[in-house]
């Protein structure tokens, strides 16, 4: 998934006409892949661009300033409430003010109902996220104020695409948001150790590598198409709409990722499952299904749930059991929820993509043994 997929996908799901694209003449690069006919408009903001360039597509506004902000004033200045774009999509200079003025501006033309996507929010390699210009890769520090925008509160909904170097979809006041992305802010207390490293570029990049999933509410990309279609065209999904406008299914999808591959369970029974973990392997993702209760039955539930997971067993062929992680692991990190407790019984539901605790290496072939129960029926589109 790229990022002009979650442009298209998102303009033909909500019915979005408006487009405008906020870049630079060395970022963005795929306005070709924006497909046209999903709108009635389709233009291009473009700063830092130099006199003569041409890509061989329209840019309707050009400058060569360092950011985007004397466009944006323009075009805010000249624009009729009822032609603000119903999605933008902003691929910025790199700089922290550049990104936060393209951020900004975007919200300036954004329509009430309309949706933001913002590149280069999810950068995983720390040589990559320097404040000043690098030639090759560079993601700079779009990502501090990308954090720093959701923070500050002006998004109705958000989540981030863990695909193409993180790609951020906010939901503007009045958008149709889908449920497991309302109202998703970091902790508290995040925001105030994120803010206690401001001055420090390492430091804050160190605090984001270490609660990204959190800071960003970062979803899989088979998540973000699950998800999506329960929300159309401006139609917030109650249990009725819902059942009607998707199909469901019982089965979770269950699966393990060991790097790019997938392990299907070999044998299954009731709240069991089995799979064949090849020799050396150390870090899985278990994979599911997810939904939100909030969609199921109308519950104030609107966590993304996949599997409540019970506990995990690792055992070598012989039947010895080697490893043990259980729900309250302090190995997990990313893409689960807090434990729940009961008496002595203890869970925790993933989000749909869970990465599991490191496994003690093996030379030979294990079995793995995962407890979880599921919930009563998932979206059957893919996940």
């Amino acid at each position: 998934m790229e990022k002009y997929d979650i442009v298209n996908g998102l303009a033909r799901e909500f019915g979005l006409r408006r487009y405008l694209e906020i870049c630079t003449s060395t970022t963005g690069l795929k306005f070709q892949y924006v497909d046209p006919a999903n709108f009635d408009a389709c233009h291009r903001l473009m700063y830092r661009c130099p006199p003569g360039h041409d890509d061989g597509f329209e840019v309707t506004r050009r400058t060569e300033a360092d950011t985007s902000h004397a466009l944006v004033a323009e075009l805010h200045a000249s624009l009729p409430a009822a032609e603000r774009y119903d999605i933008i999509f902003v691929d910025p200079h790199h700089t922290y003010r550049a990104s936060r003025l393209d951020l900004l501006g975007a919200l300036c033309l954004l329509a009430p109902h309309g949706v933001m996507v913002v590149h280069d929010c999810n950068p995983t390699d720390p040589s990559i996220v320097q404040p000043q210009f690098q030639q090759g890769s560079w993601c700079g520090v779009t990502y501090q104020a990308y954090v720093d925008f959701l923070l500050g509160g002006h998004a109705a909904g958000h989540c981030t695409v863990d695909a193409d170097y993180g790609c951020g979809v906010v939901f503007n006041t009045a958008a149709a948001v889908p449920a497991p992305w309302r109202n998703r802010r970091p902790p508290e207390r995040l925001a105030l150790d994120w803010a206690a490293a401001v001055d420090d570029d390492a430091q804050r990049y160190a605090f984001f590598d270490q609660h990204r999933a959190a800071l960003l509410n970062l979803v899989a990309p088979e998540h973000f198409r699950a998800v999506h279609p329960l929300c159309r065209a401006g139609r917030v999904p109650t249990p009725a709409t819902a059942a009607c406008s998707n199909s469901f299914t019982e089965d979770p999808g269950i699966h393990l990722m060991a790097g790019d591959l997938a392990i299907a369970p070999f044998a299954a029974e009731a709240e069991t499952w089995l799979f064949r973990i090849p020799p050396g392997t150390q870090r899985l993702r278990l994979v599911s299904r997810a939904v939100s209760p909030a969609v199921l039955n109308g519950s104030q539930d609107t966590r993304l749930l996949g599997l409540c997971l019970l506990g995990i067993e690792l055992h070598i062929q012989g039947g010895d059991l080697l490893h043990r992680i259980a729900p309250d692991d302090p190995g997990f990190l990313e893409g689960i929820h807090p434990v729940e407790r009961n008496a002595s019984r203890t869970w925790r539901w993933t989000s749909g993509s869970a990465l599991l605790p490191p496994l003690p290496p093996s030379p030979a072939e294990t079995i793995l043994t995962l407890h979880a129960r599921r919930m009563p029926r998932y979206p059957a589109a893919d996940s």
